[in-house]
């Protein structure tokens, strides 16, 4: 991601090589100041439940202000803070968001508000991957919304491994890895277009 400095900000999950039996993946976040051609580790970090840390998601709330929610199997989102563009991160805290072990999202909206997208259930393992919602801040982070369904599913089906962006008119567009687990087993590309009124819909009343 390129900040509002203008720097670049990579973010990659990872197995140290003394740590691939059992998995325990770690976070590392480099920094670009020649818009690319050279990279500077500036942080590494876990969690501490089985396989660690995984599929990091960012938002840059102000200017050098980042904030990052970290998969894993502790049943419920971590989170982890900079507050100098990336270089140093504050230890990753168990927030009370549930969750599998399963991918999320953050965006920031044209609005300034942040969305974050996610299956919203508790679990140790990579399912249930449903129901899949999203809730936002105005906050920085602090507190969420009312989680909203998008789509949910039932059994070993799953709604997971997704994309947001939002377009220049607004609209945020979901793609979703919906799986079917009755035979013969697929896995389509869902799409859900939504924008911030429906997301805003229910806390409004």
């Amino acid at each position: 991601m390129q900040l509002q400095s203008g720097e670049l900000l990579m973010v990659v999950c990872f197995l140290p090589p003394d740590q691939r039996e059992p998995q325990h993946y770690h976070v590392a976040f480099l920094r670009s100041e020649d818009e690319g051609e050279t990279w500077d580790r500036t942080h590494i970090l876990t969690v501490p439940e089985e396989r660690g840390a995984m599929e990091p998601t960012i938002v840059e709330l102000e200017p050098d202000e980042l904030y990052c929610v970290l998969r894993n199997k502790s049943g419920y989102l971590y989170e982890t803070m900079s507050h100098d563009g990336g270089r140093s991160w504050s230890t990753p805290a168990k927030t009370s968001i549930p969750s599998p072990e399963a991918i999320c999202k953050l965006l920031k909206l044209q609005s300034g508000r942040v969305i974050l997208i996610w299956n919203n259930q508790s679990s140790t393992t990579q399912r249930p991957r449903y129901p899949l919602v999203v809730a936002f801040s105005e906050d920085g982070c602090k507190s969420w919304s009312k989680p909203r369904v998008i789509a949910t599913e039932s059994g070993a089906n799953q709604l997971s491994n997704f994309g947001v962006i939002q377009l220049s008119d607004g609209r945020i567009l979901l793609g979703i890895s919906h799986y079917h687990a009755t035979p013969p087993t697929t896995s389509d590309i869902d799409l859900a277009i939504f924008d911030e009124e429906w997301i805003l819909k229910d806390e409004e009343g």
